[in-house]
């Protein structure tokens, strides 16, 4: 039978009262050949019983036409209506990919034939988070054109993003809270006019931007000082593409302890809907796999000289940074995330302010610490008049 619903047959087969008509415990499988084993324990279900579990998996985010009240007509209802093909993909946790898979999947889709089936909640389940997500955006850039009972309001979308990510961090599948060991690189780069930079390069002067000179940027806002690093130089460089400046003065930093990160770039947990504990957050889950690809959504090219424009659109994933990563009870320093410019390239965001740089043996307690031997100025390719604010 299937991988996760094959155990949790097993399972309930084991402690099958012996005397139950309705469910008598079976010796064998007869999908799979399984027989019971040495210690005398049962092994299998009845097939009745095991497309109960698959249609109880299977309600976590389906109704038949009967439960719905409104069987499809020839359109009107207002309702997606799926074919069994459609509903059966969902079903791979309770087919599984052994040598039984073929003849239960068919045994499954010819019971699922015997109904209709569309969305439950109407479909609402599947884009509540989508509007939420909107309503977030449009409510943190001064819109409110989106602000309805239904949809969920700012507060409520940053609590069931903390929560699923207490999950995630919880599931041994996902590491979306990886400890980043000490001596981890990341490259920085400073744009500047001429062909020397018009500092000396230190961490100060590379590091995260003091309070003063910090501009709008993708996590935080003008005046809030965070670290903006990339695992490689190329990619930190092309990070700064917006500016014209035709020099940067790049250098590669250390994190001088273990760090806790936010790891968007590979959220791949799928859970199992025949699995109730894992059910109830199947949608939010989809979510957070999405919502990676959200931040890292780059600016537009009219948006990059724009100032303003630039803000606005920074302003949602600002505010999840502000209003909810900073106020999770799992206490997180940054996040890893794929780089706008090139997505299998990484960037992360540390929160540590200006405070926190310094040089690598240094003598000082940075955090964040430049070795001075990796400094280096290169060609960006701009042509600028004026030098840009530090960022």
């Amino acid at each position: 039978m299937g991988t996760f619903l094959h155990e949790r047959a097993r399972e309930i087969a084991q402690w099958a009262e012996p005397d139950n008509e309705d469910y008598p415990p079976l010796s064998s499988c007869s999908f799979c050949d399984s027989e019971v084993d040495p210690n005398g324990e049962n092994v299998a279900i009845s097939w009745a019983q095991y497309m109960e579990l698959v249609r109880e998996g299977l309600s976590a985010l389906f109704v038949t036409g009967t439960e719905q009240g409104n069987p499809p007509s020839d359109g009107g209802d207002g309702l997606e209506w799926l074919s069994v093909e459609d509903v059966l993909s969902y079903c791979g946790d309770a087919i599984g990919d052994g040598p039984q898979a073929y003849d239960l999947e068919e045994a499954i889709r010819n019971e699922l034939a015997e109904d209709v089936w569309t969305y439950r909640n109407f479909g609402w389940d599947q884009v509540e988070f989508k509007f939420g997500w909107e309503r977030f955006k449009a409510d943190s850039q001064g819109s409110d054109h989106l602000n309805s009972e239904v949809v969920l309001s700012p507060e409520k979308l940053l609590g069931r993003l903390e929560t699923i990510i207490t999950v995630l961090l919880n599931n041994d599948e996902c590491d979306v809270l990886p400890i980043v060991p000490a001596g981890t690189k990341m490259w920085r780069v400073r744009p500047h006019e001429q062909p020397n930079p018009n500092f000396v390069p230190s961490g100060k002067e590379l590091g995260s931007a003091p309070e003063v000179a910090a501009r709008d940027n993708r996590f935080s806002p003008a005046g809030v000082s965070m670290f903006y690093g990339s695992d490689e130089l190329e990619t930190a460089l092309s990070e700064i593409g917006y500016s014209e400046c035709p020099y940067a003065t790049a250098g590669q930093f250390q994190t001088t302890k273990d760090l806790v990160l936010l790891d968007l770039t590979d959220v791949d947990w799928f859970p199992s809907i025949f699995d109730p504990a894992e059910a109830r957050y199947y949608y939010e889950a989809d979510f957070i796999r999405g919502f990676g690809e959200e931040i890292r959504r780059p600016l537009g090219e009219d948006d990059e000289d724009d100032d303003e424009a630039k803000a606005q659109h920074y302003r949602p994933t600002q505010r999840v940074v502000a209003e909810g990563i900073l106020r999770f009870s799992e206490p997180i320093d940054g996040i890893r995330f794929k780089s706008a410019k090139d997505p299998e390239r990484y960037n992360y965001v540390l929160f540590f302010g200006n405070e926190a740089c310094g040089d690598l043996g240094g003598g000082d307690e940075a955090v964040l610490a430049l070795d001075l031997s990796t400094v280096e100025t290169v060609p960006t390719g701009g042509v600028s008049s004026s030098e840009p604010d530090k960022t």
